[in-house]
């Protein structure tokens, strides 16, 4: 549907949408559901608005759900962005050599200049 409206193939739409990386099938699954579930609520609304009983209660649950998940996210203590494991830095270029002098010279007695002939 989506190729359709913007007027490309199905292959042309996943090879410079997802393929390249820009968009994952994931995240755009993501963001349709999320647009789905914003019409729904938004038509859910406009019938509570017009008086419908059912379509108020069902707002009301969905609304006491989300403040139930947002409290038990807070309990737990749980930041909008998950905690990132700190990995170290790899070695850039020059680190590398250094390190890599340093060895070659602790390991040659010849090298060591500690180390008398």
């Amino acid at each position: 549907m989506i190729a359709e409206k913007m007027g490309l193939s199905i292959p042309t739409l996943n090879k410079h949408y997802f393929a390249s990386g820009k968009i994952s099938y994931r995240h755009a699954r993501e963001m349709a559901l999320a647009e789905q579930k914003g019409r729904a609520m938004l038509l859910l609304d406009k019938a509570a608005g017009d008086g419908k009983v059912a379509a108020i209660k069902a707002v009301l649950d969905i609304v006491q759900e989300q403040e139930i998940a947002e409290l038990a996210r807070l309990a737990r203590g749980d930041d909008a962005k998950p905690a990132k494991k700190d990995k170290p830095l790899p070695k850039g270029k020059k680190e590398a050599l250094q390190a890599s002098a340093a060895d070659a010279i602790e390991s040659d007695p010849l090298l060591n200049p500690e180390h008398y002939h």
